[in-house]
Order: structure tokens, then sequence, then C-alpha cells
């Protein structure tokens, strides 16, 4: 008996070593320009999936090699910041009072746009100003003439100021509770683009925020109906020729991104020592050079206080977080959440309070 689980036990740790230098390499992808090498964003996407890798390879060694389950939690060991950034657990945080409630959402056209059939208002306006967000950044919202005037500003009632800049048709906007006194665009790259708002809560007490959505892949239909393919069937004929296409979309947009989030984190260093939130639709997971560079020296709120995987694309069979939302050192965040309960577009809102207060 012991002779025939050598072999096996040897199998089982070359395996376990594959996995690990598998996820490794995946948690390092984030420091690789994605614009000199484009595969590295793709090794960033399969995160998950050499995570789930490794944690089958324990459960096997635990059976066959159980002298080498060493491996795996080594390796586990030495991306905890990666899994930890994927899948954050932190206990319940209670905001204080002074605490700014701060939602961002890309809307998909203010939800088609979609309204209430029993208000006639918009359903979008509607969630915030129920939320009584302080500040909602939104991506993705169209530019409807009269629409706005009818069935949205009277519902904004606590977030009542609002400001916006077009890019392509579709404006990357926000809506305040505190005056808005400027803007100013960070960058564009056709319809996706980054704009910065000044908003005031009391005389000299201004709040910079940053408003990103960056560079999308640009999924068609189709290549989303190939990529359940490659999910459900990846020997597929069909799946091998998808695929090639789903591969080339994804480095470029991830070039594409770098790109603005470089341009980004240069705007970023200009305003430090600004009280600053910076959120948005990214397109990119936290294990992503994207990520890394804009939320350089800044504090992630959903990995600081949020729990789980926070799935913020909701379509496809894709899982994952692509908006972020980060804080300078001049606020504490508090009970960040993805709220899955909005399902009027393909992104889920992101929360989270910010205190003013440092602790």
């Amino acid at each position: 008996m012991g002779n025939k689980q050598r072999p096996r036990a040897a199998w089982a740790e070359i395996i376990a070593w594959i996995c690990v230098l598998l996820l490794w390499a995946s948690a390092a992808s984030a420091y690789i320009d994605p614009r000199i090498f484009g595969f590295a964003a793709v090794m960033g996407l399969a995160f998950p999936v050499f995570l789930g890798l490794v944690g089958l390879i324990t459960v096997v060694l635990l059976f066959f090699a159980r002298q080498k389950i060493w491996i795996p939690l080594v390796g586990l060991a030495v991306c905890f910041g990666a899994v930890r950034r994927y899948c954050p657990f932190n206990f319940k945080s209670t905001p204080p009072k002074t605490a700014i409630k701060v939602i961002s959402y890309n809307t998909l056209f203010l939800g088609g746009p979609s309204n209430n059939p029993e208000t006639g208002n918009n359903i979008v306006a509607e969630y915030i100003e129920r939320s009584k967000a302080d500040i909602a950044c939104l991506q993705e919202v169209p530019s409807f003439d009269g629409y706005y005037e009818q069935r949205v500003f009277p519902v904004m009632k606590h977030a009542k100021y609002h400001d916006g800049l077009l890019f392509n048709g579709v404006f990357i906007a926000m809506f305040s509770h505190y005056p808005i006194v400027r803007h100013e665009l960070v960058c564009q790259d056709e319809g996706n683009g980054t704009v910065a708002f000044w908003t005031v809560r009391a005389p000299g007490d201004t709040i910079l925020v940053i408003n990103n959505h960056l560079k999308s892949v640009g999924l068609s239909m189709e290549d989303r109906e190939e990529f359940k393919e490659m999910v459900h069937a990846p020997e597929s004929k069909i799946s091998r020729q998808g695929s090639k296409t789903i591969l080339s979309k994804i480095t470029h947009a991830a070039a594409a991104r770098a790109a603005m989030a470089d341009k980004v984190a240069a705007f970023i260093d200009r305003h430090r020592g600004t009280p600053m939130i910076v959120c948005g639709d990214f397109n990119d997971t936290p294990i992503s050079y994207a990520y890394r560079r804009v939320g350089k020296d800044l504090t992630d709120a959903y990995v600081s206080t949020g729990r789980g995987f926070g799935r913020s694309f909701n379509r496809d069979a894709i899982f994952v977080r692509i908006d972020q939302m980060f804080c300078s050192e001049e606020f504490t965040p508090y009970a960040a959440y993805v709220d899955s309960r909005m399902k009027c577009s393909d992104h889920y809102p992101i929360v989270a309070y910010f205190d003013p207060t440092k602790k």
C-alpha cells in the first residue's frame, strides 16, 4: 500500500508546486505593465482560478501526502496580501455620525433608463435619494434632453448638487449633498475617462472626489456567448476560436487602462494633502496594474472594511469586483459593501462611509 502511494504523493507534490507558482505569478502580474507584456493582464484575471486550484491541491495532499501540505500553505502565505485584496474578511464596522456616505455606480444609462411605474421617477435616482448618500459618483449616465428635469432632479433632494462631463454621448457625473465648485478632466480614452470634482462641506473643508470609468474591454454579445462557451466547454472548437478574440480584447483594453491609470496616479500625486476619495468603474480587479497604480498610498475602503469577494459586475460567468473605492489618509473608511439588491444595471453599486476625523 505504501509503495502505491509514493508515486501519487510525488505527483501531488509536483502539481502542488505548479499551482503555487501559477498563483504567485498571477499575484505578481499586478506589477507588470500590460503595455509591455499584455498576457500579465490575463494572469491577473485568472487569480481566483489559481487560488481555487491551490485550495483543491491542499485537500488532495491531506489524503496522499500530508507531510507536503506545507507547500500550498506557504504558497498562500507568500501572497496573503493579494488574497486579502481579492476576498477580504473584516469585522462589521459601524460608521460614526460624522462619516460621509459615498456611492459609486455604473448605471448602464440610468438603468436603461428605467422608471418606477408607480412614481414615474428614475429608479437609480430614487435609489440614491433613498440611500441618503452624501456623494454619488455615477458612470454611463446618458445625455437625454429634458429627462433629468422630469425624472431625476426633482427626486434628488439630499444630494441636490450635480455636475458632470460628457464623453461620447455619456456623462461621468457626480451628485453631492455639498456644493460642487468645479471639475477637471484628468484623462480620456474615447468614451471612457476620469473626472475630478471639488465639493465643499464647509468653508475651508474641501473634498477632492475622483470619479473613474477606465477603459472597457468592450465585449460584444457574441463575445459574451463565446466566453460562456469557454467556461462550460473549453475544449470545443468555438471556444478555442473565441478565446483568441477575447484574449486580444482583454490585453488591448488593459494596455489602455494602464495609460489612463498612470495619468490618474500622477494627478493624485499632485494633490497629496487634499482630502481625497477615489472611486469608480475600473474595469479591472484588485489584482491588476491599474488598481495598483491608482491605489498606491491610498486606503481601499472595501479591503479595509468589506467582507467577501464583493462581486460588482453581475453579468455572464464573470465573478469579479471591478468597481473600486479608495480614500486618502485624511479619512477613515467604514462599512464598505457591494449592494447586490440593485439590479437595474450590469454593475452593482459599491458603497462606503468615510470619516474625516483620523483615528
